[in-house]
């Protein structure tokens, strides 16, 4: 898995790789909201945040800290469903009635200005929803085990849980910097996140996914497992993309330039 960055002020398009010239995109995905399901598109379009609608929405609880798997395993089966047709959001999980919310005219709507933390880095200007989504989330996710990293279930002994969901407040003149966070000493001023962990972009490949699966072949692992945005294949070798520093994606007036700020692979 490679974290990615845009790549700004260059003079011109890079050259292609001589041994890159077959490696192609095969699949695009967006998580609307972080550690939930992911979306899988055709094509997407750039925001300053990375990959639009990816990760600008988030749960948090009663103190405002985003909730991920770890926490809670069943934050997993929230499925989101994006109609920007009408500028909204439709959550779904087992059991559960579908929630549908707006995406557009926050204040309006009657959500009320925060702030979420990740706890590291920048907090996030944000919206919070309103009651109804909380009481959608907290019948979901109150008593919920979580994860360990060897994916047993992990038990937490919490009182008076409240979960609310909350969007990126893009209008605010706050920014999450990737420069402030872990790992961000080679960022630029103006490279900045909405609730990714660290970096706007995680890209991997096919091939690196089937060494995993010839390596573990009782797991069956999927894709989503690394819940990533960009997917490539045609690499020669299975994990070639942690030694990337640099790669370009499409053609012409349309190319985006990524760069790599991992010191090692």
């Amino acid at each position: 898995m490679r974290r990615l960055l845009p790549l700004v002020g260059l003079g011109g398009m890079l050259p292609p790789l001589q041994d890159s010239v077959d490696i192609r995109i095969v699949d695009l995905r967006v998580y609307p909201i972080k550690s939930c399901g992911g979306i899988s598109l055709s094509s997407a379009r750039m925001a300053p945040t990375g990959l639009e609608w990816d990760r600008v929405l988030a749960v948090v609880d009663r103190d405002g800290k985003t909730q991920t798997q770890r926490l809670h395993r069943k934050m997993a089966t929230i499925r989101p469903d994006l109609d920007l047709s009408s500028g909204a959001i439709t959550l779904k999980a087992n059991g559960m009635e579908s929630l549908r919310i707006p995406l557009r005219d926050m204040e309006a709507n009657g959500c009320t200005r925060m702030r979420a933390f990740l706890g590291h880095g920048d907090p996030v200007p944000a919206w919070q929803y309103p009651q109804a989504a909380t009481e959608w989330l907290t019948q979901l996710l109150a008593g919920s085990p979580g994860l360990t990293i060897n994916g047993d279930e992990r038990r937490y002994t919490r009182s008076n849980e409240v979960y609310h969901l909350v969007r990126l407040d893009e209008t605010s003149n706050e920014r999450r910097l990737v420069m402030h966070d872990v790992g961000g000493q080679n960022a630029l001023p103006q490279d900045q996140v909405a609730f990714p962990d660290l970096f706007p972009f995680l890209l991997t490949a096919r091939e690196s996914l089937d060494e995993v699966n010839r390596r573990v072949p009782s797991m069956d692992v999927t894709m989503d497992r690394f819940r990533p945005n960009i997917v490539v294949a045609g690499l020669q070798t299975a994990f070639d993309e942690d030694k990337w520093a640099m790669l370009q994606l499409g053609e012409g007036s349309r190319a985006v330039t990524l760069r790599c700020l991992e010191q090692d692979p």
